[in-house]
């Protein structure tokens, strides 16, 4: 069963798919990023947000998910 985020992310693309309406969504886009890429703080911040939402299944929980995913790409530019 997919965890829906409340409204799906939108990323400019390329390494990112261009909609993200899932928290497993996003967990495999982030997954499909080089190692080096994952390992910065701002990615494994939202891994940990990720799968913290994935374990609670609580609203809050997969808002939180949501934003720290959000900042993520934004901190590279990749959020639109």
């Amino acid at each position: 069963m997919a965890t829906h985020f409340r409204k799906p992310v939108r990323t400019r693309g390329t390494p990112m798919p261009v909609l993200i309406g899932t928290v497993e969504g996003a967990i495999e886009a982030v997954l499909r990023l080089p190692n080096r890429v994952q390992e910065r703080p701002h990615w494994s911040a939202a891994m940990d947000a990720l799968y913290k939402a994935i374990d609670s299944s609580v609203a809050a929980e997969i808002e939180t998910a949501r934003q720290v995913l959000e900042a993520a790409l934004a901190k590279d530019q990749w959020l639109h």
